[in-house]
C-alpha cells in the first residue's frame, strides 16, 4: 500500500471543493482533492448559475480565482421583488419593490455566471496547480491519530494529512462517517432550472416573482444583447412534476404566464434540471482534524443567493485559520474555532431563508397579505431597506 503526504485533504471535487483547493494553495500548502466521479470537462452539464455577492468576489479576488472567472460574468445591479396575481389575468403585478445597488453606494450587488462555465474553468486551474493532487477515487476509511490522519482510498492509496475537509455535498460520506446528525426540513418542493432567451434586455436586473407555491427567479447571464437569463422556478413537487411532463410549447406558455412579461416573450434554450428543495443543517461542522463545508454542513432553498456564498464564507474562515494556525493545522483549537465562527452565522441565515421561503410559497391569505404589506413597507422605510440589502450581502 502506497502512502503520500498532503497538508490538507479535501473530499469533493465540485464547486466547493475546487474553490477551497485553489484558495488554500495561495497559502503555499499541499492539497489532495478526492472526487469519486470521473467526468471530463466536455461532460459537465449544469443549467444552474451562481450570483457571487460582493464579499465572495472580494475573497475570490484575494485568492487569485476571480480573474479567471471575470470574463464570463454579468453584473447584478438591481433586484426586483414582485408579488404577482395568483390566477387569471396572468402577468398581473400586484406590487414591485426594487433594490438598487446604488442605494448603498455600490456599483452592483454581485455578478452572475453559469455553473457549467465555472466548473470548466476551475477544473482546468485545479489540474494545472502543482500544489494540488487531484485524484479520481473514493475514501473508504479514516485512521485517527493525535497529530495526523491516514485517509485510505479504494485504490489502496493512503494519504497522511493534518486536516480533512468534507466538501462532498448533501449526502456527505465524511459527515456520515463521523456520525454527525443532520436536521432535515422537507419542504415538499422542487426546483427546476433552465436557461432562457428573451425579447427584452434584462438590464442587469434579477427578478424574483412570488406566487403561491414558491418564487420564479430570473438571473441575468452575459450575452451580446443582454437577452439571456438563468431561471430557478421553485414550486410544490406536484406542480414541478407536471411542468416536466409538458411538451415544449405548453412549457413555454406556462413560463411566459409566470414571468409577468418582465422580459417579453421567452424561449427555453437548455435542458431542464430538477432537484428536491429541502433545508439541511449539521449539528456540528467539525470533528477530530475534520471540517465540513458547503452542503455537507448546510443546504438551503435557492433564495437570496445564499447557498454558494455561504460556502465561500466557510472557505474564507478556513483560509484565515490556516494562516493563524500555520504550525498546527487541524489542531483541536483550530477546528473548534471554525465551529464557533461558522455555526451561529449559518444558523441565523438558515432560519432567515427558511422563513422567507415559507412566506414566498404559502397560499394562506394572511401570509399573502403580510407579504404584500411587507414589500410596500420596505419601499417606504428606506433605512430598513438599506439594512436588509447590506445583510443580504453578508456585511
Amino acid at each position: 500500500m502506497k502512502t503520500i503526504n498532503a497538508d490538507v485533504v479535501i473530499c469533493g471535487g465540485g464547486l466547493s471543493g475546487m474553490m477551497c483547493s485553489l484558495a488554500l494553495t495561495r497559502l503555499g500548502i499541499s492539497i489532495c482533492t478526492i472526487e469519486k466521479s470521473n467526468y471530463s470537462l466536455q461532460q459537465i452539464k449544469d443549467t444552474r448559475s451562481t450570483a457571487y455577492l460582493l464579499p465572495s468576489i472580494n475573497f475570490l479576488v484575494k485568492t487569485g480565482i476571480w480573474k479567471h472567472l471575470s470574463k464570463n460574468i454579468n453584473p447584478l445591479k438591481i433586484l426586483s421583488i414582485i408579488n404577482s396575481k395568483n390566477g387569471y389575468p396572468f402577468n398581473q403585478v400586484l406590487n414591485e419593490t426594487q433594490f438598487n445597488a446604488k442605494e448603498i453606494s455600490k456599483e452592483y450587488f454581485g455578478c452572475n455566471i453559469s455553473n457549467c462555465e465555472t466548473k470548466q474553468i476551475l477544473m482546468k486551474l485545479v489540474k494545472k496547480d502543482k500544489l494540488i493532487n487531484y485524484i479520481n477515487n473514493e475514501i473508504v476509511n479514516i485512521e485517527n491519530f493525535e497529530e495526523h490522519l491516514i485517509i485510505n482510498l479504494r485504490n489502496k492509496l493512503s494519504i497522511n494529512t493534518k486536516l480533512l475537509i468534507g466538501a462532498d455535498g448533501r449526502n456527505s460520506f465524511i459527515r456520515n462517517y463521523h456520525n454527525i446528525k443532520t436536521q432535515i426540513t422537507d419542504i415538499k418542493q422542487k426546483a427546476v432550472t433552465f436557461i432562457i432567451q428573451h425579447q427584452k434586455s434584462h438590464n442587469n436586473i434579477s427578478y424574483e416573482i412570488y406566487n403561491t407555491g414558491g418564487p420564479f427567479t430570473t438571473v441575468p447571464l452575459k450575452s451580446k444583447e443582454e437577452k439571456r437569463s438563468a431561471v430557478i422556478w421553485v414550486n410544490d413537487s406536484i406542480k414541478i412534476d407536471k411542468l416536466l411532463g409538458l411538451n415544449k410549447f405548453e412549457l413555454q406558455s406556462e413560463i411566459n404566464k409566470r414571468s409577468c412579461n418582465k422580459l417579453g416573450e421567452i424561449s427555453v434554450v437548455s435542458e431542464l434540471q430538477s432537484s428536491n428543495v429541502n433545508a439541511q443543517l449539521a449539528d456540528k461542522f467539525v470533528d477530530n482534524r475534520m471540517i465540513l463545508i458547503g452542503e455537507a454542513a448546510h443546504a438551503l432553498p435557492p433564495i437570496g443567493a445564499q447557498g454558494l456564498n455561504l460556502t465561500i464564507r466557510d472557505i474564507k474562515v478556513i483560509f484565515n485559520l490556516i494562516r493563524k494556525y500555520q504550525y498546527s493545522i487541524g489542531s483541536n483549537e483550530m477546528v473548534a474555532e471554525f465551529n464557533v465562527k461558522r455555526l451561529l452565522d449559518v444558523k441565523i441565515r438558515t432560519t432567515s431563508v427558511n422563513i422567507l421561503n415559507k412566506i414566498s410559497y404559502s397560499d394562506n391569505l394572511i401570509i399573502r397579505r403580510t407579504r404584500d404589506l411587507g414589500l410596500s413597507f420596505l419601499q417606504q422605510a428606506k433605512p430598513i431597506k438599506y439594512l436588509l440589502m447590506r445583510y443580504g450581502l453578508g456585511s
